[in-house]
């Protein structure tokens, strides 16, 4: 494509291309710009004519990008960026008078006690702003990439592309919830001991395929391991601990959010723990985003003020 093509291309298409893909719905991204469904389905039209390309294939659960359409899509956080830093080259983020979103995914294991301290900071700092506070999921990552999400907290052994940045904040330590009043909860903690007990374990997205720690420690030592339930969702976890009279490993950030009839013991040393780190992660390309550097340093005070 040439200069005198380029010039021609309308920014609104690209506005229209990055929510379009977002929502994956004509309908609906046409309610966010405040356009009819027709101007939506003219501007798909154009950008398939630009493009070459299909760009987006209908399904039964919407649209479904391309190949080259994802690719694109990829590329656009780029563009928009670039064209923000050349109208605004000393841009500051002001986040009192902030009225777009804010959207922060974490890892689901500790996403409720990081929403205890971190909502209200939130808040206070950006009244205006619609807050999203959400899961980490299979998808997050691309997300990260797309913009629609501006940073996420997860553990730091995850595989991610080159194009998020991994941004170790703290050591990741572990501990073993179970109810206060229990025989284990005053016991001593060793690998015969966490044999005998009922398991609760938490499935997080990008681990669920791989086997817990607390699982392999015991298989090492030749016992066999009692897991009675698992779920994805905290708050369901520790309904199974009472319920089961269970003990459940997990990151000793979940300590804030365990009710008052819980508690958390450290694990001893002898018993092995996956180690690593707690790491935000986010775009390389918006590393430099003001936004994202208010951000970066609400959620490393977070995490530093729980760990």
């Amino acid at each position: 494509m040439n200069y005198e093509e380029i010039a021609k291309i309308d920014l609104n298409l690209l506005k229209i291309l990055k929510v379009l893909g977002e929502e994956r719905n004509t309908r609906r991204t046409a309610e966010r710009m405040f356009v009819g469904q027709s101007t939506i389905s003219k501007a798909l039209k154009k950008l398939r004519e630009l493009f070459e390309d299909e760009m987006f294939v209908r399904k039964a659960h919407g649209l479904s990008p391309t190949p080259k359409c994802e690719a694109v899509l990829m590329q656009l956080p780029v563009v928009f960026e670039a064209i923000d830093g050349m109208f605004n080259p000393f841009w500051e983020f002001n986040p009192n008078t902030y009225q777009g979103d804010i959207t922060v995914a974490v890892n689901s294991s500790f996403l409720q006690p990081i929403m205890k301290r971190l909502y209200p900071k939130l808040r206070a700092q950006a009244p205006l702003a619609e807050l999203k506070l959400i899961n980490w999921t299979w998808d997050t990552e691309a997300k990260l990439q797309q913009g629609q999400v501006d940073i996420g907290v997860n553990f730091s052994i995850l595989d991610t592309s080159i194009k998020v940045r991994n941004e170790p904040i703290c050591k990741a330590k572990y501990g073993v919830c179970c109810l206060a009043d229990s025989e284990f909860a005053q016991a001593e903690i060793t690998v015969d001991a966490l044999s005998q007990q009922n398991i609760v374990l938490m499935l997080m997205p990008d681990f669920a395929d791989r086997t817990s720690f607390i699982e392999r420690v015991l298989a090492q030592a030749q016992l066999s391991s009692q897991v009675v339930f698992r779920s994805d969702q905290l708050i369901t976890c520790l309904e199974a601990i009472k319920h089961e009279n269970a003990i459940m490993p997990a990151s000793t950030l979940v300590r804030s959010a365990l009710p008052k009839e819980m508690t958390m013991r450290p694990l001893p040393k002898e018993i092995p723990t996956p180690g690593g780190e707690i790491s935000l992660y986010y775009s390389n390309i918006n590393r430099q985003n003001p936004k994202l550097t208010w951000l970066r340093e609400l959620l490393s005070e977070t995490l530093l003020e729980m760990e």
